[in-house]
C-alpha cells in the first residue's frame, strides 16, 4: 500500500499536472526523435526501429521470432539506467535476487530453486559483448556507461549462446569506435536519498578518428559514489554480553566505483574490421545493504525499515577487467566473425559473523561432544568471515554466416565455441577469542594426534579452498528456409562437451588469510577431496514464422536449453564426496513450447507483441546441504521435474504526437510437477512453488516530448510505474546454507518514478525522483548468516544529471 507524506503528495500533484498538460498540449508537440521504448519496431511511424543481434546477425527486433526486450543507448541515457535493478522492472520475463552485497541471482521465466547459490552455473547467462561472464550467485554488474544496447532474451538460447542460457540471456553490448567523426561528451550527476546519504557520478567519452575511415579510438571513464541508506544501529550481541557501540554509523552501504574502457577499431580494408577492447571496473562497498529481521536475536529490539546491527566491519570489493579482440569480414563463403576474450575478476568480502558463530556455538550444547569444535565460550566476540574469489575466463568463438544482403531462400550460420574457467575461492571464519576457547584446544589435540605437530595460536577456526576448472567446447548452427515469401522455418542445434574438475580443502588452525592457497600439511586437515566429470550432449531447436504483412508476424518455437553438469567435492563421509552416490550430477534441461505474435498497427503508432510458453524442466539441479547430522557439506544433485507456464506482453502506443506509452506485463506460474525425493526421508510434494519469480509483473513508461522549445531546448517529461507481485524466497530446507528459516512470502510492491529534462545538440539536463512514494518493501529474504536479513527497495531518491556534448 502506498504511503503518502506531505512531500509525496506534492510530488504526486506535480506529476499529475505534468501528465494532464501533456495530454492537452495536442498540436504543440512533435514526434519523439529518440523513442524511449523498451522494444523496437519497423522504421515506419514515430517509433524507433531497434536492431538487435540476438540471432548472431543484425535484424530488426520485430523480425526476430522470439521474446526480446532491448534498450538502446538513447533509452539508457534518457531513463538513467546504471545498474541491473534500474531496468529489470521493464523486462517482463526477468527477475533477480540480491543477497547483499553483490550476491545477485539473475533468472528468466522462473527457472530457479534457491536465491542463494555457491555453484558456478545458473539458468540465465550474462554476456558482455561476445563473452559469457555468468557467475552463479554473484554475477558482475557492468555499469551502463556508453552502452550501445542491452538485450534481454527470454526463453532457451542454448543453440547460439550455450550453457547457462537454459531459460534466457542478458546481453550487454558496448559502443564501438566511430571511424567517421570526432565526438565526445562529459556527464555529471548528483543524487540524495531520503534519510540517507548523498552520491555523485562523473563520466566521459571521447571518440577520435586517428586515420579517417581507417582507424579510431574510443575512450570512456567514470567514477562515482552510490549513496548509502542503511543505518548500523546500537544493539546487544545475540548472547547479550557485548554491544556494537564502536560500530554504530549511518548510511553504511555507501559504495564507490570507477572504471575505464578503451576501444580501437581498425578498418583493415573494405571487407575486414578488427576491434580491440579493454575495460576495467572496480566496486568498493563500505557495508552490506541489508536490514535485520530476526528481532528475537537482539532481545526484542524493534528495527526500523532500514536498520541493521553489526559488530564488525562488512566490506565488499569487486575488481574485474576484460580484454577482447573481434575480427569481422566478408569471404566468398559468407560473413566471418572470430572473437577471443579474457576476463579476470577478483572479489573479496569481510563479513561480521557474530550472530552466525553464536548459533554454531549453540550446537555444541545440543550435541556434545560431537560439536565440541564449536565451543567458543558462549558469545563469540570480533567474529568474522572472509571470502576471496579469483576467476579467470578465456573464450573463443568463430562463426560463418550467409551474407547479410543475400537474396536467396536459404540463410544460416555455423560456429565453434570454446570456454575455459579457472576459479579459486578461499573462505576463512574465526573470532578474536578463538585461541583461548575449548574449540581451539579440541582441534589442537586433534592436530597433535594426527600430525604430531603443535599448532600456533590463531583466530581462524575454519578455512576452506575450493578450486574448479572448466573446459567446454561446442559446435552450433542454425539454418532458415523461406518456404514462401511469408512463411519460413528455422532449425538448429548445438553439440557440446564439458569437462569439470573440483578440488576441496577444508582445514583449521591456519594463519590469518594472506591470499595464498591453503596447504593442509601445515594444519589439521578436515577434508581433502576431488571430483571430476565429463559430459556431452546435443540440444535442438526448431521454429516457424508466418508474416501476414511487413508489420504482422506469428511464430511457434520448440527449443531446448541446458545447464551443464559437474562434480561435487565434499567431506569424506558426505553423500556428495568422492566415490559416493552423489559425487557427480548431470545437466538439467528445459523443453520449451512457445507461440507468439509481433504486430504493428495504425500506421506504426501502435505495437503489440505477445508470447505464451509452456516449459518442462527435467532433472532439476538442486543445491543443498547433506542431510546427515554433523556433516555440513554442500553439494548439487538432480531431482524431479518442474513445469513453468507463463506469458509476456509488450505494448507500445503513440496516441498523439509526442506522447508514447510503453507497457509490459509478465505472468509466470512455476512449480514442481511431481513429488520429488531429494535425499532419503527428505523431499517436496507436487505443486510446490518455485521461488523468487513473482506471479505477476508489470511496468508502464509514459513519456511526453514537447515541440515548443524552452531555453532553445526540447523539454520532455516521463512517468514510470513498476509492479512486482508476490513470490516466495525459498523452498523449505533447500537453501545451501547451514541455518535456514521457513520460507517467507515476498509481498507485492509498486514503485513510481518521475523524470523531466531539456535536450539540445549541445547538452541534456534532467531532474528525477525514483521511488516517488517511498515504497517500503523487502525484495529478498536472506538466511546466509543465521539471522534472517532482508534486501529492501531503495528509498525515495532525488537526482539531477547534466551532459555536455562536444563535436
Amino acid at each position: 500500500m502506498l504511503k503518502l507524506d506531505d512531500s509525496s503528495k506534492e510530488l504526486a500533484g506535480k506529476a499529475l499536472a505534468a501528465a494532464i498538460s501533456a495530454v492537452f498540449a495536442g498540436t504543440n508537440v512533435a514526434y519523439a526523435q529518440d523513442a524511449s521504448d523498451s522494444n523496437g519496431d519497423q522504421s515506419e511511424g514515430p517509433m524507433e526501429e531497434v536492431i538487435v543481434t540476438a540471432t548472431k546477425r543484425a535484424e530488426s527486433i520485430q523480425d526476430v521470432p522470439m521474446s526480446i526486450t532491448a534498450f538502446t543507448d538513447e533509452t539508457i541515457v534518457r531513463q538513467g539506467f546504471k545498474r541491473l535493478d534500474d531496468y529489470a522492472g521493464q523486462v517482463p520475463g526477468l527477475a533477480f535476487a540480491v543477497r547483499e552485497p553483490g550476491g545477485s541471482t539473475v533468472l528468466m521465466r522462473g527457472c530457479v530453486t534457491s536465491g542463494i547459490a555457491f555453484s558456478d552455473s545458473t539458468t540465465t547467462s550474462i554476456y558482455l559483448d561476445e563473452q559469457p561472464i555468468t557467475a552463479g550467485g554473484f554475477n558482475p554488474d557492468p555499469r551502463l556507461i556508453d552502452i550501445e544496447r542491452v538485450e534481454a532474451l527470454s526463453g532457451p538460447q542454448a543453440t547460439l549462446l550455450g550453457d547457462s542460457s537454459m531459460c534466457g540471456s542478458l546481453r550487454i553490448i558496448t559502443n564501438k569506435p566511430d571511424l567517421s567523426e570526432f565526438s565526445s561528451w562529459a556527464d555529471v550527476g548528483f543524487h540524495t536519498i531520503s534519510d540517507g546519504d548523498d552520491g555523485y557520478e562523473v563520466s566521459g567519452m571521447v571518440n577520435i578518428p586517428l586515420i579517417e575511415d581507417k582507424l579510431a579510438l574510443r575512450l570512456v571513464g567514470f567514477t562515482g559514489e552510490d549513496a548509502g541508506y542503511i543505518d548500523n544501529v546500537f544493539g546487544l550481541s545475540a548472547g547479550g554480553t557485548f554491544d556494537n557501540a564502536a560500530m554504530v554509523s549511518d548510511d553504511v552501504n555507501t559504495s564507490d566505483y570507477d572504471g575505464i574502457r578503451a576501444g580501437l577499431r581498425w578498418a583493415i580494408d573494405d571487407n575486414w574490421t578488427l576491434d580491440t577492447n579493454f575495460m576495467y571496473q572496480n566496486l568498493d562497498v563500505d557495508g552490506f545493504g541489508d536490514v535485520d529481521l530476526n528481532q528475537q536475536a537482539y532481545a526484542g529490539r524493534n528495527f526500523g525499515s532500514a536498520e541493521q546491527i553489526r559488530f564488525g566491519p562488512d566490506t565488499w570489493e569487486d575488481d574485474w577487467y576484460q580484454f577482447s579482440m573481434t575480427l569481422e569480414g566478408n569471404t566468398r563463403f559468407g560473413d566471418l566473425l572470430v572473437t577471443a576474450s579474457y576476463f579476470d575478476r577478483d572479489v573479496e568480502y569481510h563479513a561480521d559473523a557474530a550472530t552466525y558463530q553464536f548459533f554454531f556455538n549453540q550446537l555444541q550444547y545440543l550435541y556434545y561432544p560431537l560439536y565440541k569444535l564449536y565451543d567458543f565460550g558462549g558469545d563469540p566476540i570480533d567474529a568474522f568471515g572472509v571470502d576471496i574469489v579469483e576467476t579467470e575466463r578465456t573464450t573463443f568463438e568463430a562463426r560463418l554466416s550467409t551474407p547479410a544482403d543475400s537474396a536467396g531462400r536459404w540463410h544460416g550460420l555455423v560456429g565453434v565455441f570454446y570456454n575455459s574457467v579457472d576459479e579459486e575461492e578461499q573462505f576463512y571464519d574465526g573470532n578474536a577469542d578463538f585461541a583461548g576457547s575449548d574449540a581451539f584446544l579440541y582441534l589442537y589435540y586433534l592436530e597433535f594426534a594426527y600430525n604430531g605437530t603443535m599448532a600456533a595460536p590463531t583466530d581462524n577456526w575454519f578455512a576452506a579452498t575450493y578450486e574448479s576448472e572448466l573446459d567446454q567446447w561446442a559446435v552450433f548452427g542454425e539454418v532458415t528456409f523461406e518456404v514462401t515469401d511469408n512463411f519460413s522455418i528455422t532449425a538448429g542445434g548445438r553439440y557440446f562437451d564439458v569437462e569439470t574438475d573440483r578440488i576441496l580443502q577444508q582445514t583449521s588452525l591456519v594463519p590469518p588469510p594472506t591470499g595464498a592457497i591453503l596447504d593442509c600439511a601445515v594444519s589439521y586437515c578436515v577434508t581433502d577431496d576431488t571430483g571430476s566429470s565429463d559430459e556431452n550432449d546435443f540440444i535442438p531447436k526448431v521454429s516457424a514464422s508466418y508474416h501476414f504483412s511487413d508489420q504482422k508476424m506469428v511464430y511457434a518455437t520448440y527449443s531446448e536449453g541446458f545447464r551443464r553438469g559437474g562434480a561435487n567435492a565434499a567431506r569424506p563421509n558426505s553423500i556428495f564426496g568422492s566415490g559416493m552416490p552423489l559425487e557427480t550430477f548431470d545437466s538439467d534441461t528445459i523443453e520449451n513450447y512457445e507461440i507468439g505474435a509481433k504486430t504493428t498497427w495504425l500506421d506504426g503508432t501502435f505495437r503489440l507483441n505477445i508470447t505464451a510458453y509452456h516449459m518442462i524442466w527435467d532433472d532439476v539441479q538442486i543445491e543443498g546441504n547433506d542431510p546427515n547430522p554433523g556433516i555440513f557439506a554442500v553439494g548439487i544433485t538432480n531431482a524431479g521435474e518442474a513445469e513453468i507456464n507463463g506469458a509476456e506482453l509488450f505494448l507500445d502506443w503513440v496516441p498523439l504526437e509526442g506522447l508514447e506509452i510503453t507497457t509490459t506485463v509478465g505472468y509466470n506460474d512455476a512449480e514442481l510437477s511431481e513429488d520429488t525425493i531429494l535425499f532419503p526421508g527428505f523431499g517436496f510434494t507436487k505443486g510446490t512453488q518455485l521461488p523468487l519469480v513473482p506471479d505477476w509483473k508489470g511496468s508502464v513508461h509514459t513519456e511526453y516530448n514537447f515541440q515548443n522549445p524552452l531555453w532553445n531546448s526540447d523539454p520532455w517529461v516521463s512517468l514510470d510505474f513498476r509492479y512486482s507481485g508476490t513470490a516466495v524466497n525459498s523452498i523449505t530446507g533447500l537453501q545451501s546454507i547451514v541455518f535456514s528459516n521457513a520460507p517467507r512470502r515476498i509481498r507485492s510492491h509498486k514503485v513510481w518514478g518521475l523524470r523531466a529534462g531539456l535536450d539540445n545538440e549541445k547538452y541534456s539536463a534532467a531532474f528525477y525522483v525514483d521511488n516517488m512514494f517511498d515504497e517500503d518493501a523487502i525484495t529478498f529474504y536472506n538466511d546466509r548468516w543465521a539471522q534472517q536479513r532482508g534486501t529492501i527497495v531503495q528509498p525515495r531518491t532525488y537526482g539531477v544529471n547534466f551532459r555536455m556534448y562536444f563535436d
